[in-house]
């Protein structure tokens, strides 16, 4: 033994060593994929390289999270195997691990995982996987805690004749200890045993029973063999359907469905999973509270889900079949449908809802035709009522007409005399600024300013201005003057060179001068006219869009004149509703009380005209030339029973002819309240009326089984024709026999035949399963897990015993079940509540749930109180193997 666990010690840490250092170098991947995914995006390509990058970041993160679960556990098992080729030792885990292309670990799902859990309890030792054989050398199983060899055990040596077999497992019973220290629902992949394995490794095909004693592991089965399942691509998780037994139940499976990969399968109570159903047929959706059926009358519900109920509601839906067929048969429908050129197959369909469906429409549609010379010609007469109106109002537009004509001449006359004297004020305006323009503002004696030496001598604002126009010239002439000057006067040749120069530069600098004197005397009245000038605009302005206006007045009023005459025109040959609109729009007629009435009579009209259109496309649509109007009456007749067969009345009828009767029976008033016997009552009634409709469903796996009557069980079958059904129960655990399944072999119609048996209870102590087994006859086998004995005691000790329970294990989880409670119990109860953290009809990880029988199906808790008063003898079985540890009973 000391040296199998240093053998895998050594294996362990090679393995450990491998994985950090692939742990380290993803980890740095990570960090680096994080730096440059904060850094700042610019452009497309920088974008496009951001995208790439967080897509490398989010993998490596995940396999980064993966390794690291690995790591604490990296494997619980180990098969050495002999092929052909040579001999080889694999790794079983609950995920497969490769590393550096190398296969380290096998996932538990795959077929080498099998030969693991095949080889645990059979001393078969040749296998075949993939054609290839396989002789098993060494089986061995291995406990492995936070990276820590914590033990292995050797169940299986080829070398030293070692095969451990038995029921009492030594290493199952550690990891299930361990596992009752935990609240959570964990997988059992490190102990699946030889009889659990086989049934989930069943072919997808098979439908079957799994009918396991409390605590077997059915539900565990069901995962774990989905899990199975999808992991090889057997069946894609929208195939399947899963049915738990309550809300409850559903909510502490939902981690361990997430772990082994099914968080994308649908799970449903049965109410839930009756409304997915209902859902599939046209308005079958129900968005209503499904009650529970406890306290409703059992004998009532035990002939609701009977075969002779069903079979009943099915012979009362053919008789009303029946009769709708029989009735359209005397009212000539086929002869009918042939005269007009229908087809006749419809009446061959054997869903009622087909034969309605197809008849509706095309009798509706030939009675429309029938109605349509009759129709058309009442809206004709519509139509010349409208007319009529129309004509009597021509005189008063015509005496509208000729007031308007005289009141918009004089408005025009206004308007154009008002336009001539604006225009005269525009004329006087503009000759008013022309008058400043040309206005002398500066007194200024040219002659003198305009010389040279009136410039060269004079310093003021006017000199400084010209001077400033001529710059260049004005010191080109500076620079000859003074040259001028320093000539000597007998150098007579050069001065008066000098001096021509001087003449010409001059003349340039008056010419210039002149110019910029007109242009200084501009500025200087731009200046001080500025001011008048704008005023003379904004006036020219303000009258000319007044002008503007005026014009447009009285080109509006013109052609409201030309309009008028042209319509008036018009109205008087032909009455034209439309022109009769425009006369009242154009004229500020809209407030005439006749006006609103002449609106409603356009509607109207539009209204008539398109139904017209409608008509007459739809008679073209449909040849009457061979209908006999003598079938008229037949067709209203025929119309009376398809109204009758639309679902709503079937389901009426049918309910009225079979529910109704049994809820009078049983005194049972009825209520708007709706139960699962309600929805099984619908859907019967939906699969006999529509016939075929199939959910495409591959696999049906249902828990709790035995809670569901053969009658459901036909119809959830006749809804699933390509599915199996895995179910999962125990008839001992029966609660409501009214709505159960008594016997397994009554599933053998529907082809549910094979049936697996587990006794193995790896929930509860040996103490409860014996105590169970002697109270009811049960043959549990326990798997040794020891623990105290089962307690009898008043409601008051049970509870001071589960208080004490609490105090020490704050993380155990405590029940009290009940069926029904007594007065002195709920008093009991209430005033320990102020004690204790007691819940009602709620689960609570941390203090005590109370809990009716029917709710804790499928579910276990550390302690557990039985109230037995009114609980039947399989009521007691369920409540007293929800106990892990601790099991009180209060008589």
């Amino acid at each position: 033994m000391e040296l199998d666990f240093e053998e895998e010690k050594q294996n362990l840490n090679s393995l450990l060593a491998d994985l950090n250092y692939e742990i380290n170098k993803i980890q740095t991947k990570v960090n680096q994929l994080s730096k440059e995914l904060k850094e700042p995006v610019y452009g497309y390509d920088d974008r496009d390289r951001w995208f790439i990058n967080k897509d490398r970041f989010n993998r490596n993160r995940d396999t980064l999270e993966e390794y690291c679960i690995i790591k604490k556990c990296p494997y619980f098992g180990r098969i050495d195997l002999e092929s052909d080729e040579e001999a080889k030792e694999y790794y079983i885990g609950e995920k497969g691990l490769m590393l550096d292309f190398k296969q380290r670990i096998i996932d538990w799902r795959t077929e080498l995982g099998n030969i693991f859990y095949s080889s645990s309890k059979n001393e078969e030792t040749n296998f075949i996987v993939c054609d290839t054989y396989y002789n098993l050398l060494l089986r061995r199983e291995i406990t492995i805690k936070n990276s820590t060899l914590i033990s292995c055990k050797t169940t299986f040596n080829q070398f030293e004749d070692i095969f451990e077999n038995g029921v009492v497992d030594s290493f199952l019973i550690d990891v299930l200890k361990d596992k009752r220290r935990s609240n959570a629902v964990t997988n059992i992949i490190k102990t699946i045993q030889y009889n659990q394995n086989e049934i989930m490794r069943k072919p997808l095909s098979e439908s079957f029973v799994v009918q396991g004693c409390a605590g077997s592991g059915k539900t565990m089965i069901l995962l774990h063999r989905l899990s199975f399942l999808l992991f090889n691509d057997y069946v894609k998780p929208e195939q399947i359907k899963v049915v738990t037994p309550n809300k409850y139940f559903d909510s502490q499976i939902d981690n361990l469905s997430k772990e082994l990969g099914l968080e994308l399968i649908q799970r449903y109570t049965i109410e839930d999973y009756y409304k997915y159903l209902l859902e599939l047929f046209p308005n079958g959706k129900l968005n209503v509270e499904i009650e529970s059926e406890m306290f409703l009358p059992h004998d009532m519900l035990y002939e609701i889900y009977s075969q002779k109920f069903k079979l009943e509601v099915e012979e009362v839906f053919k008789e009303i079949q029946k009769n709708c067929i029989s009735l359209l048969n005397e009212n000539k429908i086929r002869q009918i449908l042939e005269s007009v050129h229908f087809s006749t197959l419809v009446l061959n369909n054997e869903s009622l809802y087909g034969i309605y469906q197809g008849l509706k429409k095309s009798i509706d549609n030939i009675i429309k035709a029938a109605d349509s010379e009759k129709e058309i010609n009442s809206l004709n007469t519509k139509l010349k009522e409208i007319d009529v109106y129309m004509e009597d109002q021509i005189p008063f537009l015509i005496n509208a007409y000729t007031l308007k004509k005289k009141e918009y001449n004089k408005e025009i006359e206004i308007f154009n005399k008002e336009k001539d004297e604006l225009e005269i004020i525009v004329k006087d305006l503009k000759a008013e600024k022309k008058r400043k323009e040309n206005e002398k503002v500066l007194d200024i004696n040219y002659s003198k300013v305009l010389s040279m030496d009136y410039l060269l001598k004079e310093k003021n604002e006017l000199t400084s201005y010209i001077l400033n126009q001529c710059i260049d010239e004005y010191n080109l002439y500076l620079h000859l003057f003074n040259e001028y000057k320093s000539i000597p006067q007998y150098n007579f040749m050069r001065r008066n060179n000098i001096k021509k120069q001087m003449n010409v530069v001059e003349e340039s600098i008056i010419a210039i001068a002149t110019v910029a004197l007109q242009d200084y005397q501009n500025q200087y009245r731009q200046e001080k006219n500025a001011g008048i000038y704008k005023e003379i605009d904004e006036k020219v302005d303000r009258i000319e869009i007044k002008i503007k206006n005026i014009k447009k007045s009285i080109s509006d009023k013109k052609y409201i004149l030309n309009r008028n005459e042209f319509i008036i025109g018009q109205l008087k040959n032909k009455v034209q509703i439309g022109l009769f609109m425009e006369f009242c729009s154009l004229n500020g007629l809209k407030d005439e009380p006749f006006y609103g009435e002449m609106l409603d009579y356009v509607k109207e009209t539009r209204e008539i005209n398109k139904k017209k259109e409608a008509i007459l496309n739809h008679k073209k649509q449909i040849d009457l030339s061979s209908f006999d109007m003598n079938n008229y009456e037949n067709l209203k007749e025929i119309q009376k029973v398809l109204s009758k067969m639309s679902f709503n009345e079937i389901y009426r009828d049918v309910y009225k002819n079979t529910l109704s009767k049994i809820y009078a029976e049983y005194k049972f008033k009825e209520n708007k309240k709706v139960y699962r016997h309600n929805l099984f009552f619908r859907l019967l009634l939906n699969l006999l009326y529509y016939k075929y409709v199939d959910t495409r469903d591959i696999l049906i796996c249902i828990d709790e089984a035995q809670d569901y009557s053969f009658s459901e069980y036909s119809l959830f079958k006749s809804m699933n024709t390509k599915a199996s059904f895995n179910l999962y129960g125990d008839i001992n655990q029966i609660v409501f026999e009214y709505e159960t399944l008594m016997d397994w072999s009554l599933l053998e119609p529907l082809n549910i035949a094979n049936v697996y048996v587990l006794n193995q209870n790896y929930r509860n102590t040996e103490q409860i399963t014996e105590f169970c087994n002697d109270n009811f006859g049960s043959e549990m086998i326990p798997i040794g897990i020891k623990g105290k004995e089962v307690k009898e005691e008043n409601l008051k000790g049970v509870l001071n015993s589960l208080k004490s329970i609490q105090n020490s294990h704050k993380k155990y989880r405590s029940v009290i079940i009940y069926k029904t409670l007594t007065e002195k119990q709920n008093k009991i109860l209430s005033d320990f509540s102020e004690e204790m953290n007691i819940e009602m009809n709620t689960v609570v990880n941390e203090g005590i749930s109370i809990l009716p029988i029917n709710l804790v199906k499928g579910m276990e808790f550390d302690a557990v109180a039985v109230l037995t008063n009114g609980m039947e003898f399989n009521e007691q079985y369920v409540a007293f193997t929800r106990a892990l540890d601790n099991l009180y009973i209060v008589r």
